[in-house]
């Protein structure tokens, strides 16, 4: 397989160039000048904009306590050198495919689940569908209005998103709209009423609301 793929010099930029191009994955070298490794895995997941990023570590090191402070700071592999290029490929491949399965998974969950029977969910879609929830009759909604509700560029909330789901920032907001106007005509309101309750300017009914979503 083929990547396209971005380089840095150091830890620091590794951290500054994973937040203006949040990229599928990130391998790094523990041993780096300004910020090590280690340094800019914690910095990564404490910042919300790429903290879904999957991270393979690479070191010279092969103690028991270098791998188990490697995988503390939440990486998700870790190589130690020399290593296999096949095995490097192997890792990179299966933490890709594993992300594709997590965006059927969160795509299911928003089409599928109901209100009261959520399915586990990344704690940063969690806080969008909350968001989405309180303003679910807001037809004025956009996408650069949810934007600044999450306190994200809308870039990077694109880019996140799109990463989470696979999904547009516009298909996940109206693919909420739909699964809650769902379950309103489930609960007996009319069209009317249900396309003011989830900030649609038109009547839907039940096979309008089925046909649209995205699966």
């Amino acid at each position: 397989p083929y990547y396209r793929i971005s380089l840095a010099t150091n830890g620091r930029q590794g951290y500054e160039q994973a937040v203006s191009l949040v990229p599928d994955l990130i391998i790094s070298d523990i041993m780096m000048p300004v910020m090590d490794g280690l340094a800019m895995c914690q910095a990564i997941r404490k910042d919300e904009q790429v903290s879904h990023i999957p991270i393979i570590l690479l070191t010279a090191k092969s103690a028991y306590e270098s791998r188990i402070e490697g995988l503390s700071h939440k990486a998700n592999g870790y190589l130690t050198k020399p290593f296999h290029v096949e095995e490097l490929t192997l890792k990179i491949r299966n933490l890709l495919e594993q992300q594709k399965l997590s965006q059927q998974y969160a795509r299911q969950g928003l089409i599928q689940a109901s209100p009261s029977q959520k399915p586990a969910e990344d704690p940063f879609l969690t806080r969008c569908y909350s968001l989405l929830e309180e303003r679910l009759d807001d037809s004025s909604l956009s996408v650069e209005t949810f934007a600044s509700l999450v306190n994200m560029s809308r870039v990077n909330l694109h880019r996140k998103i799109k990463a989470l789901t696979g999904l547009s920032v516009s298909e996940v907001i109206r693919n909420y709209r739909l699964k809650r106007a769902t379950a309103f005509l489930e609960q007996g309101l009319n069209t009317s009423q249900t396309a003011y309750q989830v900030g649609f300017e038109n009547p839907l009914t039940s096979s309008s609301v089925s046909g649209i979503c995205i699966k």
